[in-house]
């Protein structure tokens, strides 16, 4: 009688401590506002360095990208996985061409689940190689998701347009100032 007792009291702790493990770690994944924005942070970060590892870290494995190129009066529809986002990365990283990014109008919408967000932006890039300068903004919207106890990028689409596509001239002297790059001149 006592070992049934002591059974059935140890398998009730046990349940309780479960349950209790199960609650805590879904409070510590649930997504925030705050968190949304950190990894834009470091994501964005890790591009400027060009880092693969910090650019690829939030990065789903199965994530699902669509980017609609505009330029000029064409449109490019280009559709990737994870595996082509890492092979366009890695070209990206060994490309010798300055580069800056700015994300603007930020709008990040928690779902009811607090497992899921939804992010809009538009994200401001430049790139600079040789002395021209070339300018894009993607109109973005990114899907964040819990996944494995961790915050993932699980969606990516958007539309990219080039602003300015113009030879090294003031303007692109002045820009490249005003990011804080080094002159062509301290190479």
């Amino acid at each position: 009688m006592k070992l049934r007792l002591s059974l059935s009291l140890a398998t009730c702790l046990a349940c309780a401590l479960l349950f209790t493990a199960n609650a805590y770690g879904q409070t510590q994944t649930a997504i925030t506002e705050e968190k949304v924005r950190a990894i834009l942070n470091s994501l964005d970060k890790a591009t400027k360095a060009k880092d693969l590892a910090g650019m690829l870290a939030p990065i789903a494995t199965d994530v699902k990208i669509k980017y609609t190129y505009i330029l000029q009066d064409k449109q490019l529809e280009v559709k990737r996985n994870r595996a082509q986002y890492e092979a366009v990365s890695k070209d990206f990283v060994r490309e010798q061409y300055r580069y800056d990014c700015v994300r603007k109008n930020i709008q990040v919408k928690i779902l009811e689940d607090g497992q899921s967000a939804i992010v809009t932006d538009d994200n401001h890039e430049l790139r600079i190689l040789y002395g021209r300068g070339v300018r894009w903004v993607a109109s973005e919207v990114l899907i964040f998701y819990v996944k494995e106890g961790q915050i993932v990028i699980t969606s990516k689409e958007g539309t990219i347009r080039s602003i300015e596509n113009t030879k090294a001239t003031a303007r692109v002297a002045s820009t490249r100032r005003s990011l804080q790059f080094p002159s062509r001149s301290a190479h």
